[in-house]
């Protein structure tokens, strides 16, 4: 009855979940479990290079074997093309994205496209109930975020920079997408921030788009490793106006994490595994690494 359901929600459309992916292999393990009875199909952009053009391993591809289940639904694409002579990140970025469409050659007009970083989740029950409405829309899934552990979450922390989703008849390129806003201004009334973000989203679509938020719709997991790792990965990816480098060095993460403070200043608190994804509650051992306390109660 569930999967009739399901396939009746779905109306014959294929749903593509598109993500770079940097190194995060548990919480790419966690995404593939989470997300495969929804997903026909896995894009998984890689880069020889990161976004500072830093040479770098191929990850998934060194480790394809833990993922093998999933390797009949993963498409790999591997981009070896980063500009060499880009200053600014964010053009590097911008290329690593654009290069989920290398990824799309079988998607239909009516096909779905996610488009997320690795360690942004959506919530299986908030993507089910997005189906109905994503016709000529672009839905966004708010984004719950995570820091150092599993089971911390950010105080108050949520946005709709994660997580998004459109139909392929309206998708032309993964950065373009990843940079239409979800929301144009925090100071105007609702109903004035939505009649300035339809004209918005038609110039950057070249289609008349309606908006979509799921509230709570995506699991964040931000910054799950070491110290050390956490300053080679912002060394890697980010620039000096997103985070500070001395908020980067190992020992300011220690002191961080030891205060229960997040890489963005705020406060994080320790919620109940209820709030995880199934698999992590089912497989609680696997992840214990991930998680603040072997029993993780709340």
């Amino acid at each position: 009855m569930c999967r009739m359901l399901w396939s009746d929600m779905r109306k014959n459309r294929k749903i593509f979940d598109c993500f770079i992916f940097f190194n995060e292999l548990d919480i790419l393990d966690i995404r593939l479990n989470t997300l495969d009875p929804h997903i026909d199909q896995f894009v998984l952009v890689e880069s020889t290079r990161t976004f500072t053009g830093q040479p770098k391993p191929l990850f998934f591809e060194e480790n394809r074997q833990r993922f093998k289940k999933f390797l009949h639904k993963i498409t790999h694409v591997i981009v070896d093309d980063m500009p060499r002579d880009a200053e600014n990140p964010y053009v590097c970025e911008a290329h690593q994205r654009s290069a989920i469409g290398r990824g799309l050659g079988a998607a239909g007009p009516d096909d779905l496209i996610i488009v997320s970083d690795a360690d942004e989740i959506p919530r299986p029950d908030v993507l089910r109930g997005a189906l109905e409405k994503a016709a000529g829309r672009i839905t966004y899934f708010e984004g719950v975020y995570y820091h150092f552990y599993l089971n911390w979450r950010l105080s108050g922390r949520k946005d709709l920079m994660t997580s998004r989703m459109i139909e392929f008849r309206n998708f032309h390129d993964g950065w373009l997408l990843r940079s239409t806003k979800g929301r144009r201004s925090a100071s105007l009334p609702p109903w004035a921030e939505y009649l300035i973000w339809l004209p918005y989203a038609a110039r950057r679509h070249k289609a008349f788009l309606r908006r979509q938020v799921c509230r709570e719709g995506c699991w964040h997991f931000s910054f799950m490793m070491s110290p050390e790792d956490v300053r080679r990965k912002l060394s890697a990816y980010k620039t000096p106006d997103r985070l500070k480098a001395t908020k980067s060095l190992p020992e300011a993460v220690e002191q961080r994490i030891a205060q229960r403070r997040s890489m963005f200043d705020g406060d994080i608190v320790k919620v109940s595994m209820e709030e995880l994804p199934d698999y992590v509650r089912k497989h609680r051992k696997k992840f214990k690494h991930m998680l603040e306390g072997e029993d993780a109660p709340a």
